[in-house]
């Protein structure tokens, strides 16, 4: 339980340290539409930002979620959905929750930055392996914070 409360404080910690977002807070939609799609919601933490680009909800995602195939399928599922009434997803693996947490403020807001600048682009799949069943934002996420791609 520790893990996910420090994970989760973490993102609203960098999203309302930005000056060019405004955090709105916790996205309840999100959270009811992943519910509705078997995601535990234990398991992420949905917010939502007015980014210069619009609105757009950054959910933070535990390991328990992006190293498992199967809950992974059921988050995408809900990020389908919530692409499809025209709302915008980026995701946010613990894994680079937790290299942000100890970074400089500068890389923070770059980070923060680049991941909303990218957003929710199908197209940023260069930054995930092959064949794999992740989220393609979530392992821009991780490359941008990490410098690795997103495999353990």
């Amino acid at each position: 339980m520790h893990v996910r409360r420090r994970s989760f404080a973490i993102l609203a910690s960098l999203l309302r340290e930005m000056p060019q977002i405004r955090f709105v807070g916790a996205d309840p939609m999100f959270r009811r539409l992943a519910l509705e799609h078997g995601v535990d919601s234990m398991h992420i933490a949905p917010f939502e930002v007015l980014a210069p680009s619009g609105p757009l909800t950054v959910v933070a995602a535990l390991n328990t979620i992006w190293y498992s195939p199967p809950l992974m399928a059921k988050l995408k599922d809900a990020i389908r959905n919530f692409d499809h009434i025209g709302r915008r997803c980026v995701v946010v693996p613990q894994r680079a929750l937790e290299r942000l947490n100890s970074a400089d403020p500068s890389a923070r807001a770059r980070f923060v930055l680049e991941l909303i600048a990218t957003g929710p682009d199908p197209t940023v799949r260069f930054a995930c392996t092959p064949g794999t069943f992740h989220d393609p934002s979530g392992c821009r996420a991780t490359l941008l914070a990490t410098g690795r791609t997103c495999l353990r």
